[in-house]
């Protein structure tokens, strides 16, 4: 299997409870997340300290209208990936009632999380489905500040 990567960086100051990034995919390509780590940023200087969440949504719809970023190749000897992060769109994925997985942490620190073996998300084929990343900090970012994505794939 091969493996893919991403990034992103969201729009700043973005509110609670919003869905600012989501792993989409192919109809016909599964493919599982196996490596995902943020930290935020601040556009206009310094970080103020802060909690901040990221929530893993299972989606059961996909995003309308849709803007993709392609994932770059771990492994030059492989093909070009089939599933994508879709950076915006003009109505959001349809998000599950509890999120999958939580991965809280500070502002100020680098937060990281490794699937693998027993522990993944796998990704079925579908074009409707995938994963939502949310901002679940219980406040919305302060202005400036924003997320940065790291995303590994395989599949």
């Amino acid at each position: 299997m091969a493996r893919f990567n991403g990034t992103f960086q969201s729009s700043a100051a973005i509110a609670n409870n919003t869905a600012f990034l989501w792993l989409g995919y192919n109809s016909t390509v599964v493919c599982k997340l196996r490596h995902l780590n943020y930290g935020v940023l601040n556009a206009g200087g310094t970080i103020t300290s802060e909690q901040v969440a990221i929530g893993l949504n299972v989606t059961s719809s996909g995003a309308s209208t849709p803007v993709t970023q392609a994932l770059n190749k771990m492994d030059s000897g492989s093909q070009a990936a089939n599933n994508t992060l879709v950076t915006s769109w003009t109505t959001p994925p349809t998000l599950a009632g509890n999120d999958s997985w939580l991965i809280p942490g500070n502002d100020q620190i680098f937060m990281d999380q490794l699937w693998e073996m027993l522990s993944e998300f796998r990704i079925g084929a579908g074009a409707s489905n995938g994963i939502a990343f949310v901002n679940r900090s219980g406040a919305a970012l302060p202005g400036g500040h924003l997320f940065a994505v790291s995303v590994e794939i395989e599949e």
